[in-house]
């Protein structure tokens, strides 16, 4: 790339190839730098995210990532050792919920990046980067040695990578990203090997002693999509095994054929501050969000919405202030809901009976109230 860009994104994830394809739709040059890795699995929008990606300026770009949606018709909440049904919450017609294969929404927006003429891909990692305004230029040094410089920097490589860590280094708070101590086994199967209960259009959430599973189909009903959380030490005196084998429905998951692969959860780390000198946050670089309300690719798709928003009406720099002081307040919230909804999902003994005795009696109501707010459009 001979001429410098306007703006450097740090991560080649749904936040940073998103934010890239915003910001060269109003006009801004943009290097994207990351590695881009092998997508697997699925995730879940729900109404908000739909409201936010209806309403971008590029009103194509939101249809279509919304046209690779599974429609879910309600979230199924049963107990996992029995199976025993406890409520349901029902998705009216009207409101969008959904599952996407996260191979097909990368590739969607690995498309759009490369049609553009104002993006540019560096497939490296950032090794430094010097974002003080004690320089004419951000200063970013890749891997492969390559130096990249521009007035605004994008951190979008999530609660690990080195945006948040060079956030850190300049902010007087200096969260870290320590572990919570539980992990979240995730799997993919071709919906073929399991019984037809798991291709129903339906998000399955069964409730465990200090452990929940997550079910739902993607691809066209063609995969499922699964996910195990417990307390890392537990899945490691094989709890897992031990649950699924109570409930026979739930044991052809202890197939080889599947091939679970875990991930260590991050605590709630909603950074109080987005913008740093010339480096602004945005996705799980400012929120880490626990996966418990389906809302990690939806809150970024909402930081993104904001960005457009704000730069239809502002400067870049401008622009990035108020995205970053509008959405930092919501983000938080539901962050912080995030985190409180999987200490209930987790819980054991009598409180695990107590929650259960709850939604069985009255679930829908509280699901509904409980989620209202969340599925309401950040702003």
């Amino acid at each position: 790339m001979d001429s410098q860009p306007d703006i450097i994104i740090i991560g080649q994830g749904i936040a940073g190839l998103g934010a890239a394809i915003i910001c060269a739709s109003h006009g801004y040059q943009v290097t994207v730098i990351g590695h881009h890795a092998p997508a697997k699995g699925a995730l879940q929008l729900a109404q908000n995210s739909a409201r936010c990606l209806h309403g971008l300026s590029q009103p194509a770009f939101g249809a279509e990532i919304l046209a690779l949606g599974d429609r879910l018709d309600s979230i199924c909440l049963s107990r996992l050792e029995t199976g025993t049904s406890l409520c349901e919450l029902v998705h009216p017609q009207d409101n969008y919920y959904a599952s996407i294969s996260r191979h097909r929404l990368m590739e969607l927006l690995l498309d759009y990046c490369d049609a553009s003429s104002l993006i540019h891909r560096h497939d490296s990692q950032v090794k430094a980067a010097i974002i003080g305004y004690d320089r004419g230029t951000a200063q970013i040094v890749c891997e492969d040695n390559q130096l990249f410089e521009a007035p605004i920097v994008i951190g979008a490589d999530g609660a690990s990578g080195i945006s948040r860590r060079l956030a850190n280094a300049v902010s007087t708070d200096r969260p870290t990203a320590h572990h919570t101590g539980y992990t979240a086994m995730r799997a993919e199967i071709s919906a073929d090997h399991l019984p037809a209960y798991f291709s129903e259009p339906h998000t399955k959430l069964m409730l465990g002693e200090r452990c929940h599973l997550v079910s739902y189909p993607f691809d066209s009903r063609q995969k499922v999509n699964l996910v195990f959380c417990a307390e890392t030490t537990a899945l490691q005196k094989n709890l897992m095994r031990d649950r699924l084998g109570q409930n026979h429905l739930l044991a052809c998951l202890l197939s080889q054929q599947l091939h679970w692969q875990p991930t260590r959860l991050l605590p709630v780390q909603a950074q109080p501050l987005w913008r740093y000198q010339r480096l602004t946050l945005i996705g799980d670089a400012a929120h880490s969000m626990p996966p418990h309300l389906a809302q990690g690719a939806g809150q970024s798709f909402e930081d993104i919405a904001m960005l457009d928003e704000m730069l239809a009406i502002h400067p870049l720099d401008i622009a990035l202030n108020e995205m970053a002081e509008k959405r930092s307040r919501s983000a938080s919230d539901i962050a912080h809901k995030a985190s409180v909804t999987g200490r209930v999902m987790r819980l054991g003994g009598v409180t695990a009976k107590l929650r259960d005795g709850i939604l069985d009696i009255a679930g829908r109501q509280l699901l509904q109230e409980w989620m209202s707010d969340v599925w309401t459009t950040s702003g």
